[in-house]
């Protein structure tokens, strides 16, 4: 049905394909907004939310600190808090654990049309690559806080790490359009 309204809007048979990307992304983008604001505002999904949100914080912050361990920053850590030996630490919000672009990335794949035994593993493989994306921002986000000053940390924190993650999702959509991607 999208793509019938689009060939109407559109001559240039071209501009199809990318307008019903961008429509694409922001239905599932202020579909992802709508249940948030339900499940962190309504007692009825409040519990769901609290415990798929301080699931995904812990997984992120286990491998965190692995990852800061591995470079040899002495760390310790708990649900949703990290902390490099000597600093106050960081902690991860719910909008920080990378639950959004999953879902966001989950839905966009399945409303493209392919395979659907190609979704069932690129799905999982690409929440695989932002899970772990999300725990290397995280584990950045405790060094930058622990090593530079608090501007370091904010650019870091509000742009270069939200490029990176988004960026990857791009990617992986286009990966998806490139390879499997059906008219």
């Amino acid at each position: 049905m999208l793509r019938t309204i689009l060939s109407r809007l559109f001559s240039d048979k071209k501009m199809i394909a990318p307008a019903e990307f961008v429509i694409k992304v922001l239905l599932v983008y202020g579909g992802w907004k709508v249940f948030h604001y339900a499940a962190t505002h309504y007692t009825i999904l409040a519990p769901f939310w609290k415990t798929v949100s301080d699931f995904m914080a812990s997984v992120s912050i286990k491998i965190a600190s692995v990852v800061l361990s591995l470079a040899g920053e002495s760390n310790t850590y708990n649900k949703r808090n990290l902390i490099i030996d000597g600093t106050p630490g960081i902690f991860v919000a719910d909008h920080c654990i990378g639950l959004a672009p999953m879902v966001v990335f989950s839905f966009l794949i399945l409303f493209f049309t392919g395979k659907i035994q190609n979704k069932l593993w690129f799905i999982p493989l690409g929440n695989l690559l932002i899970l772990l994306i999300n725990a290397l921002r995280v584990a950045g986000l405790a060094y930058t806080a622990a090593h530079y000053s608090a501007g370091f940390f904010e650019i870091n924190h509000s742009l270069i790490y939200v490029v990176l993650t988004y960026g990857t999702i791009f990617l992986l959509v286009v990966w998806w359009m490139n390879q499997f991607y059906q008219d």
